[in-house]
């Protein structure tokens, strides 16, 4: 069971979870995005799930963090609307998927990552 962390809040991230674990992925939830590179450290996922819509912190800034520590070699697949698309992707994010999301292509691009 592939393992896979996401930094999300509220109904959001409990949807995406419970989706990923019906998908067949063992799913990590950090309580903050404060915590992500604590729970990414400790739990040394396959996949990073980064959510543009987080609550308690600069989705960019966690990315750019994250890359250039924690997961420096853990895939981050960023949720964002059309317009943020670049700066996921200037943040470090490895893909894409925009909002709203396609249920069906976000499990694809997961399962991209996933079978690497």
């Amino acid at each position: 069971m592939a393992r896979v962390v996401v930094v999300s809040t509220g109904e959001r991230a409990q949807h995406l979870a419970a989706r990923l674990q019906t998908h067949g992925c063992s799913v990590d939830e950090p309580a903050s995005a404060a915590q992500s590179a604590e729970t990414i450290r400790a739990r040394q996922p396959r996949l990073v799930i980064l959510d543009t819509a987080l609550s308690d912190a600069d989705p960019f800034a966690v990315c750019a963090d994250l890359k250039a520590g924690a997961a420096s070699a853990i895939p981050i697949l960023m949720l964002a609307h059309d317009d943020a698309v670049d700066r996921a992707f200037t943040a470090g994010a490895d893909d894409v998927v925009t909002e709203p999301v396609n249920e069906a292509i976000f499990l694809r691009r997961v399962d991209c990552f996933l079978s690497r």
